[in-house]
This record gives C-alpha cells, sequence and structure tokens, in this order.
C-alpha cells in the first residue's frame, strides 16, 4: 500500500520563525507490491540520478511527479497513531498538520 498525504511542517531548527512549509509526503509500506515498486524506483533513482522511473510510477499511481513530493517515509509496520512520531524523528521536522489525500492499494 501507497499514500499521499499534504503536510504542514517546518524543519526543527525554524522553530522561532514564522510561517509552514507545505508539501506532499510519500508513505508506503515495503513488502506490498505498490510499497515495493516505490521503494526499487527511488533505490534505482538514487544510483543513477535519473528520477524518471519515479516520476513514471508516481504519475500511474496519483498523478504526480517526484518534485511534487517532499519526503519519502517506508510504514515498516507503524501504525497510523504513531506515524507522526516516527516522521518526526526521521526527519528532524515539526508537524502542524497531516492529512491523506491519496491511497493505492
Amino acid at each position: 500500500m501507497a499514500s499521499i498525504y499534504e503536510i504542514e511542517y517546518k524543519f526543527e531548527d525554524e522553530l522561532n520563525e514564522s510561517g509552514w512549509r507545505n508539501s506532499n509526503l510519500c508513505v508506503y509500506e515495503a513488502g506490498t507490491p505498490s510499497g515495493d515498486t516505490i521503494d526499487h524506483a527511488l533505490e534505482l533513482a538514487n544510483e543513477d540520478g535519473d528520477f524518471t522511473g519515479v516520476d513514471n510510477m508516481l504519475g500511474k499511481m496519483f498523478g504526480l511527479r517526484d518534485d511534487d513530493i517532499a519526503f519519502y517515509f517506508d510504514r515498516a509496520g507503524i501504525e497510523d497513531e504513531s506515524l507522526v512520531l516516527e516522521l518526526q524523528r526521521d526527519f528532524d521536522i515539526i508537524i502542524n498538520d497531516l492529512k491523506e489525500v491519496d491511497k493505492y492499494e
């Protein structure tokens, strides 16, 4: 499974600055067909610097491109209620709002 979230966040070093950043987050679960597809496409892109495959895959799944997404996160069995805590720990960000906008099974 894979989902796209709208996320409103700040990096931890921006805590005293006003304004939140808004972007998209792709949450996927490795071990599922869509999650493994995303994980593999990202691995290939990071190896050769060509994100065409990621763009094609995201386009088919969600109508998005890699440039539309700020963060990718492998859920790896994490429950929804602890997703924000895990994201904040992994990316050193403070999350103000997070809402799911699209899902791909």
